[in-house]
Order: structure tokens, then sequence, then C-alpha cells
């Protein structure tokens, strides 16, 4: 048996066949990349989103693609504060086109508010924004108020807006007489008997609807009367009709026998009806 001393000394040699390691570890340890930071795209310039606008609603004016329409603008993906300034794009853009463009816009806006991508809020601001750039438009498109009352009139009609959300920003007689118009425009839009109920569960206050000078009820039965919007308030009406007929002919069967031509059986029992006989 060789003694200790006498063998050969160890080396790091690998064995027969295998390739020297060159000082490097058998497992070295797994290497960490760290991932790239993706940057965020920023949302596009307001010109760029008002070319877009611009595109989306002319398109759709041309092709009546509502789908497309909708997608172009959730493609768009519009910063909420810029909602406001294209749904007043929407609106000037047809303004110098025909009535059923205009009510097609006005369809836009609706179903944009159905998929969640716009509030009644916006279509508000939008409305208002309109209102103040009018004095500009006015010099191509002199009915532009008109106009606007009816896309006020649509949106009351789809329950866009309610009638003291639009009355709030135009009270004593602010944009006088654009309030009427919008009213007058829903009248013409649907059933004067849904506008009557819609308006009187409002409580909106129609005498402060009026410029300052004009807040009270004879001077606000005669501005109505003159904008054929009298129907909506039928006891005030009929009060100042029956006071006629009573200067005409106070006997009763006279009264009686107007009462009954001239009055809706469903009022021949209304308390405000009732007050209106018992005080004259």
């Amino acid at each position: 048996m060789i003694p200790p001393s006498a063998q050969p000394p160890r080396t790091n040699t690998p064995p027969l066949g295998q390739s020297p390691q060159l000082g490097l570890k058998s497992n070295p340890p797994h290497i960490h990349e760290k991932p790239h930071k993706t940057s965020k795209k920023p949302p596009p310039a307001r010109e760029e989103l008002l070319k877009m606008t611009e595109t989306v609603v002319t398109e759709y004016l041309n092709s009546k693609n509502i789908d497309d329409a909708v997608n172009g603008v959730r493609e768009m993906k519009a910063p909420k504060h810029f909602l406001p300034e294209m749904l007043s794009k929407i609106i000037v853009v047809s303004l110098d086109r025909s009535d059923e463009d205009k009510e097609h816009a006005s369809t836009l806006i609706h179903t944009l508010r159905t998929e969640g991508l716009v509030t009644g809020d916006n279509f508000m601001q939008a409305f208002l924004n309109v209102l103040d750039q009018c004095p500009k438009i006015e010099v191509d498109v002199p009915l532009v108020k008109s106009y606007l009352a009816q896309f006020a009139a649509l949106a009351l009609i789809s329950e866009l807006v309610s009638v003291s959300e639009l009355a709030h920003p135009l009270e004593n007689g602010t944009h006088f007489p654009l309030f009427l118009l919008c009213l007058q425009q829903t009248a013409k839009l649907t059933d004067k008997e849904w506008l009557t109920d819609l308006f009187q569960q409002s409580k909106v206050n129609m005498q402060k609807m009026l410029p300052e000078i004009d807040q009270n009820k004879d001077r606000m039965l005669e501005i109505l009367e003159g904008k054929g919007l009298s129907f909506l308030f039928p006891l005030l009406k009929l009060e100042k009709d029956l006071l006629l007929q009573i200067k005409a002919d106070p006997s009763p069967q006279a009264i009686y026998k107007w009462i009954k031509d001239n009055i809706s059986p469903k009022l021949h029992t209304d308390k405000g009806f009732v007050n209106i006989l018992m005080t004259r």
C-alpha cells in the first residue's frame, strides 16, 4: 500500500472526456432581467380630438351607420373633460344640415349616453357651450337657437335631461325665449298631454323663466298664449276665460252651459277648478 505522503496530489482536472469548466460554477445563479417599462401613450391633443369627432360625425350623417359612429367615438378614448366639447362639435357640425340630419345627430348623442360614453350633464354643458357661440354661429346659421331648441326637445323626450335640468341655467329670462322654444319644439314632436304632465311634475316655476319685468301671472299667460303653450296651465287659461264669460252673462244657467261646452269632464272634480268656481 502506498503511503499517503507518496500519493500524487489531487487536481481539478476533469475526468477523461469532459471539457474543463474554466473557473465557472457548474450551476450559475439565474439572472432576472427587469422587464422593459412600456410608456403609456398620451391621449390625443384637443385639436386632434376635434378633427376625429368631425370625421366620425360627418361619416355618420352620410352613411347613417350608428354602430360605426359609436365605435369611432369609443376608439377615440377621449378624456372625460373633453366630452362636453365633443358633444358640442356633434351639434355644430349638424347645424347647417337638414332637419333629418339634426335628428340623427341627436340620436347619436342619445346612443352614446345609452352606451355609457357620455352623460346628461355632458349634454347640458355642450348645449350651453353652443349657446355661448351663438353670436358667431348666427352669421352663417341665423336659426341656430331654434335648432338648439330641437336638440333640447329630443333630449327631453329621450330622457337625456329633465325639464328642471334644462330650465335651471335659463332662469330669469336668460337667453329668453329659448326655454319656451324648447317646449314648443317638444310639443310639436310629442303629445301635449304628455308634455303637460312632464312639465307639472318638474315643479318648474314658469314665471321665473321669464324676464324679470314679465314675472306676473297675467303677463305669463299672455306670453304663453302667444307661443301656443297656454295648454301647460289649463286652469290659468280656464280662469281667464271664465271671467270673460261671467262678464258677458253672469247667470248660473249660462255659466253651467259654458262649463259643459268648454271644460273637460276630467277637470270638473279638480281641486283647482273647484276653487276657481268658489272664488268667482
